[in-house]
C-alpha cells in the first residue's frame, strides 16, 4: 500500500509432485495484482460528492493441477499367468507406457475491473472482465488396441473462456 492510493501484491510458488516425469516434477506459479484508488487523487475532488469510491484493479495468476495418481509418468507392469512347456508359470507384462514429458496442467487467469461507490456508498457497483486459460490438460489419450495398451496419460490441448460481470448492491 503506497500513499493509501496504490496497491501492489506479488506472489510466487513452486510446487513439486512425484506424479510427473523426472524433468517436470516442479511447476512455477506466479501471481500479482495492482489497484489504483482513483477517488483519492486530488484531480478527482470535484466528483467526490457523487463518487465515494473509484478503484481500478487488475490481477493475473497461475495455478497448477496435479490431480493424478503418483508415478503416472512411469511404465508399469502387472503379473499374469503364462504357459511354458504346457505348464502355467508366472509372467510379467507391460500395463502402461512411460511418458517422460508428462507435466503440470496449468491455469492462468486475468481479471480487470473497476469498483464504484455512489451516494455515500449507498450504491456500489463492480465491473469485471475475466479471461481464464487452462493448458497442458492432463488426459488419457487412447492408443491403438493393436499396441497392447489402452491409453497413455499425456498433456494435450487447452481450454479458454472469458466473461464479463457487472454487479452491485444498494
Amino acid at each position: 500500500n503506497i500513499l493509501d492510493r496504490y496497491l501492489l501484491t506479488l506472489n510466487t510458488r513452486v510446487d513439486g509432485s512425484s506424479c510427473f516425469a523426472k524433468n517436470n516434477k516442479y511447476g512455477f506459479f506466479p501471481s500479482g495484482a495492482i489497484a489504483w484508488k482513483l477517488h483519492k487523487e486530488s484531480f478527482m475532488e470535484p466528483l467526490t460528492s457523487i463518487f465515494n469510491e473509484i478503484k481500478l484493479r487488475a490481477s493475473y495468476g497461475m495455478v497448477g493441477n496435479a490431480a493424478i495418481s503418483p508415478y503416472q509418468s512411469l511404465a508399469s507392469f502387472v503379473t499374469t499367468d503364462g504357459v511354458l512347456d504346457n505348464k502355467k508359470v508366472p509372467a510379467v507384462i507391460p500395463q502402461t507406457v512411460a511418458n517422460d514429458n508428462l507435466t503440470w496442467e496449468s491455469t492462468a487467469e486475468l481479471d480487470v475491473g473497476v469498483d464504484l461507490g455512489v451516494l455515500q456508498n449507498r450504491i456500489t457497483l463492480s465491473f469485471d472482465y475475466y479471461k481464464k486459460r487452462t493448458y497442458d490438460l492432463l488426459y488419457k489419450e487412447p492408443f491403438p488396441r493393436i499396441s497392447g495398451y489402452a491409453n497413455i496419460l499425456t498433456n494435450i490441448g487447452e481450454v479458454e473462456s472469458d466473461w464479463r460481470y457487472g454487479g452491485g448492491s444498494s
